[in-house]
């Protein structure tokens, strides 16, 4: 098979930011011009050994139940590559997150028998790590890459999360009601399952990206406008007072590269229930999504509540792909440079890339004519992403955003 060869230019749509030397320490993820973005470990390394220390004394989490979120974290994004790979194959030869991830013993950050170090709290830092990070109250979550083998692409690090208690907790400059963060956070599974899963994200080659996004806890009944998964600004916001109680329970996560399969919409602009015709009291719109080989079935629903009894309202088939208002989008987020040392790649003489792609976020445009109910048959056209989606028509022959969450 002949390799397709992707240009630097690719690197225009990464986040950059501390630069650091190969091989070198490096924080989330190393992020930099150089090897930097690449994943810690790819098809080639078949086992991660990783271990978890936990401050009890900074930290406010059960011991158990953290291990059990480090494992579900890990789990996450083994099955988000999974699909995304499914997807891309057989274009883009780098694998991630393949690994069996084997739990052990810490003996310390640097033990050759531990590629990962998973430490909770203040106190599991050594003297080394604490003069790397300066101040390590400053940040809620952070990896940081110590060491790169530039011959076998694999890399090795720790990833820190901060305390929540005592004098060396997270913004401990500012305690109870005049923080802006919730007092002990990680008490809350949901809290530090999804600071664990962003901080993951880097260790799988992924930078900073993405913006808002709509969030709808089931816990609490509530939808918030945050950060998206792997924004910068995401471990610290979900901690927030005015934030925190969207992501206190341990819901199932949106999928990151591929869009979701089903939306619902619950604060309806009378523009949509004009649409859709929805009877009295009807008060959500649930849209599901069945991706087939050739086509994208579409089926729509209402209900009184999120919870409520669904009545079908429309149905539709899209299978055009070639037409020109369809349109697949596609965002490189991972990303493995090719070291001059590796032997992991073999390539024709001279066709030697500068990078592979490892990963890409989907996201699809698409028109519908969807028959409701009555046999009465209109136009919508769907915008859909990993973590949003849109629905646009016509009423009263004016265009109108008619749903639009997830």
């Amino acid at each position: 098979m002949k390799y397709p060869i992707y240009l630097l230019g690719m690197l225009s749509i990464l986040s950059i930011a501390t630069p650091v030397v190969a091989g070198g320490w490096g924080s989330s993820g190393g992020e930099s011009f150089r090897d930097g973005h690449n994943p810690w470990f790819i098809q080639n390394t078949p086992v991660v050994r990783y271990c978890v220390k936990l401050d009890g004394a900074g930290f406010s989490a059960d011991p158990a139940k953290a291990h059990q979120l480090v494992q579900r974290a890990i789990s996450y994004w083994q099955n988000e590559f999974k699909t995304a790979k499914e997807v891309m194959k057989p274009e883009f030869p780098v694998d991630i997150a393949t690994q069996q991830f084997v739990a052990v013993d810490c003996a310390g950050h640097e033990d050759a028998n531990v590629d990962l170090t998973f430490q909770l709290g203040y106190g599991t830092l050594d003297a080394k790590q604490r003069t790397f990070l300066v101040d390590p109250r400053k940040y809620v979550g952070i990896a940081v890459r110590t060491d790169y083998d530039e011959v076998n692409l694999r890399g090795k690090g720790f990833i820190y999360i901060s305390s929540d208690r005592g004098d060396n907790r997270f913004n401990a400059e500012t305690v109870g009601s005049v923080s802006a963060f919730v007092d002990q956070p990680w008490q809350y599974d949901g809290l530090l399952y999804r600071v664990l899963v962003h901080e993951l994200g880097h260790v799988f080659g992924l930078p900073h990206v993405g913006g808002g996004v709509n969030n709808f806890s089931n816990a609490h009944n509530e939808t918030q406008k945050t950060a998206s998964l792997m924004s910068e600004q995401y471990p610290e916001e979900i901690v927030q007072r005015q934030t925190y109680r969207a992501f206190t329970a341990l819901d199932e996560l949106d999928p990151f590269f591929m869009p979701r399969t089903e939306f619902h919409d619950c604060s309806l602009t009378a523009n949509a229930i004009r649409f859709f015709k929805l009877a009295p009291g009807q008060t959500c719109v649930h849209v599901k999504f069945v991706l087939q080989t050739t086509s994208v079935d579409v089926n729509l629903f209402s209900s009184a509540g999120l919870a409520g009894n669904r009545l079908p309202i429309g149905h539709s088939s899209w299978t055009d792909w070639d037409k020109e208002s369809s349109k697949l989008n596609m965002q490189v987020v991972a990303v493995e440079r090719i070291t001059p040392k590796q032997q992991v790649f073999h390539f024709p003489v001279g066709e030697e890339p500068a990078m592979m792609v490892g990963a890409m976020i989907f996201g699809l445009d698409f028109p519908i004519t969807f028959k409701d109910t009555d046999g009465e048959a209109r136009n919508v056209y769907f915008r859909l992403a990993p973590q949003s989606y849109e629905a646009i028509g016509s009423v009263e022959g004016k265009v109108a955003l008619l749903l639009n969450g997830k």
